[in-house]
């Protein structure tokens, strides 16, 4: 046995590091929701048709012009841009420490509904 291991507790538990690439999706999402953030943090964001198979890149400052800063491209689908394409484009990204993107799939944070689940104000549920 080695002569420092021996002399170390038995609750000591060596101090351990998640890969960035084994990181989840919830936690990526916790570090840019919205357009702004990924924006402000250098994102690599596309778009891939399920049907054609068209990959473009996003421009998050057109979207954020467009749409609102607070918009946010995870778990969102859209229509195809490409002429007579009738498929849906799915989102991935690229944060600048990954070299491979992944989907813009996550589940919903626990604390907040999703943005298209709220009413307009005065209307029932």
């Amino acid at each position: 046995m080695q002569a420092g291991l021996a002399e170390r507790p038995r609750a000591w538990v060596p101090m351990s590091y998640v890969k960035l690439e084994r990181r989840p999706p919830p936690w990526w999402r916790s570090q840019a929701e919205t357009v702004d953030q990924m924006q402000a943090k250098h994102w690599d964001v596309t778009s891939r048709c399920s049907t054609c198979h068209l990959v473009m890149r996003v421009n998050l400052a057109v979207i954020s012009k467009v749409s609102g800063g607070e918009t946010s491209l995870w778990n969102r689908r859209q229509r195809c841009r490409r002429l007579h394409c009738t498929g849906f484009v799915t989102f991935s990204a690229r944060p600048p420490e990954l070299m491979q993107p992944f989907a813009l799939m996550s589940a919903w944070p626990e604390d907040r509904e999703p943005g298209w689940w709220r009413k307009p104000h005065g209307a029932r549920r």
